[in-house]
């Protein structure tokens, strides 16, 4: 190996300058290109390839809850639409139904139930949300309490649902 070190190193030194830049040149050229051949492109083929491969998961998932909302409307609603504590999806549809700031407290009561109280919200929109909550989500309503407001249409509420 040493000898083989030695034969480069004189036949190095026996070019001229000119020629030494050309081959140092040529030489990294050489170190560049290899590395971005045998390194960088694999990594960024493998990385457009992951990219393809989560986008066409994400569409699949996109159709699997299609499927599930579809399969829950046509067995009358008698399973829940959506996974998660019952606490995230109390929250969540209250939310989506702009009782959102209407919220004061959300709070889980023994194994499977949650107390909700609600301050000056829209009667019709509590309403609606509960009914949402019983038809898609599967959940039924334990103790409902209300108590009229002085703003036309508002109320307290307080609520525990368990499923």
């Amino acid at each position: 190996m040493n000898d083989i070190k030695v034969q480069i190193k004189t036949w190095f030194d026996g070019l001229n300058p000119r020629e030494r830049k050309l081959v140092l040149g040529t030489g990294i050229f050489l170190v560049i290109f290899f590395l971005h051949q045998l390194v960088w492109e694999p990594l960024v083929g493998r990385a457009a390839k992951l990219e393809q491969k989560v986008a066409k998961q994400q569409q699949d998932l996109l159709w699997m809850q299609q499927a599930a909302q579809e399969v829950s409307q046509l067995s009358g609603g008698s399973r829940p639409a959506s996974s998660g504590s019952l606490l995230g999806v109390i929250e969540r549809t209250a939310r989506q139904s702009k009782l959102g700031d209407s919220i004061r407290k959300v709070q889980p009561e023994g194994k499977d139930g949650v107390r909700v109280w609600l301050d000056k919200a829209p009667f019709d929109d509590v309403m609606h949300w509960l009914d949402g909550l019983q038809t898609k989500q599967g959940v039924s309503v334990t103790n409902f309490s209300v108590e009229r407001q002085s703003e036309p249409g508002r109320v307290n509420v307080r609520i525990s649902i368990g499923k």
